[in-house]
């Protein structure tokens, strides 16, 4: 797992990592201390043998075996935590380490053990304990198959020392539920650790997306503003210094008009910033209708919008009049401009003007910004050459149901 938190760790706060990593380490730590806490418990039967000269040396080398089986097991605990699947040499290693402890086992009972039959059972307790731990990173089904198989070979070891069937049916009740609470600590326990780094990685992530949003408001919204501006600052520099060339007396207001607007720009740069930007439908028929006859194009407001637009669609549409006016100037030579509003299934605005540029214009930042202002409220988006060498670009946004009935 923490292989899959060291890809997911990336995304993370220096702090959130810090504090997962300390969780995983301590959760590492008390997994890989199951072991240990059982060879422990085998420290009895060295005492009762230390006198008994033949079985003592045969007790020795199984306590070699134990210590060799609880580092094992602890590097596969260790692997556990730190990748997905088994670790399948030690592994192995643990399964026939834990079938040799059993059988000397069984051979120091047949010789001069100390200890009934009980006790044998629990000795093999002790022995499938770590290897339960061990085989945990194995599927569930594996896992109770080599479960039901530590029982069935635990129970054959204890009736071959003669116990009775009530201790035998004991131990097996033992065994089973010895290996599924250590199943189920492991289990849980990594589960926690995973969903705990995706959630902290999800909230990073959440955060990333949020700027990346921010950044694509910032960009659009700066292209929507700057775009018609910069457009009519460079027409109306460009006519006035036509006038100027004339001693016209006309360039001295145009050039006014260029500074008011580039300090319209300033302020409307500031909103973007601050993410304040807003638009009003009014004004900007206002303003497309000023530019216009500023370029020399005849303008035409057919229709009014229509009654009752909520907020959000009053400031698309504006959007959708300052971009539109943006590409007739930028890309026709156009002498209408017509503006025309409808009610059908919705609100529908229309822009046609005459004398495109031969490409039209294309659907690139200004159009895809203004797609992406129309999708949250269901609106679309269609532009296009027309009849008559003509542009048209259409907005369609479907009105409330409640404004639906009112009308």
């Amino acid at each position: 797992m923490e292989q899959e938190s060291e890809q997911l760790v990336g995304t993370a706060s220096p702090q959130h990592r810090a504090s997962m990593q300390r969780v995983t380490r301590s959760t590492r730590w008390a997994l890989c201390a199951i072991p240990w806490f059982f060879l422990l418990s085998f420290a009895e039967p060295a005492e009762s043998f230390r006198q008994r000269p033949v079985s003592s040396l045969l007790l020795r080398a199984l306590v070699v075996v134990f210590v060799a089986q609880a580092v094992l097991a602890t590097v596969v605990l260790a692997h556990r935590i730190g990748h997905r699947g088994p670790c399948r040499g030690p592994t192995a290693t643990v399964i026939v380490l834990s079938c040799i402890q059993i059988a000397a086992i069984l051979v120091l009972h047949s010789l001069d053990w100390p200890a009934d039959a009980d006790a044998v059972g629990y000795y093999c307790m002790l022995v499938a304990a770590p290897l339960a731990a061990v085989l945990n990173a194995t599927s569930v089904r594996a896992y109770s198959a080599s479960g039901a198989a530590a029982c069935t070979f635990t129970l054959v070891a204890v009736a071959a020392t003669g116990s009775s069937l009530r201790s035998v049916l004991l131990i097996a009740l033992a065994v089973a539920a010895m290996w599924l609470v250590i199943g189920l600590t492991l289990r849980s326990s990594v589960w926690y650790l995973s969903v705990m780094w995706r959630l902290d990685a999800a909230r990073e992530a959440q955060g990333r997306l949020a700027v990346a949003e921010e950044r694509l408001r910032f960009a659009r919204d700066l292209h929507d503003v700057m775009g018609r501006n910069l457009a009519v600052i460079a027409l109306k520099g460009e006519l006035a210094a036509r006038l100027s060339e004339v001693n016209n007396p006309r360039a001295v207001s145009e050039m006014v008009e260029v500074q008011r607007l580039a300090r319209q720009s300033q302020s409307e740069i500031r909103d973007v910033v601050r993410g304040y930007r807003t638009t009003d439908l009014a004004s900007e028929l206002a303003g497309a209708r000023s530019v216009s006859q500023a370029a020399g194009i005849a303008s035409t407001i057919e229709s009014d919008p229509p009654l009752g637009l909520s907020s959000e669609a009053k400031s698309v549409l504006g959007w959708a009049i300052r971009e539109g006016v943006t590409n007739v100037l930028r890309r026709s030579d156009a002498q209408n401009c017509t503006i025309r509003f409808a009610e059908n299934e919705g609100a529908d605005l229309l822009i046609i003007n005459d004398h495109p540029h031969s490409a039209g214009p294309h659907a690139g930042t200004g159009l895809g910004g203004l797609a992406q202002r129309l999708t949250p409220l269901g609106g679309r988006l269609q532009h296009g050459p027309g009849p008559e060498n003509t542009y048209r670009l259409v907005i369609q946004l479907p009105l409330p149901i409640e404004q639906k009935a009112s009308s």
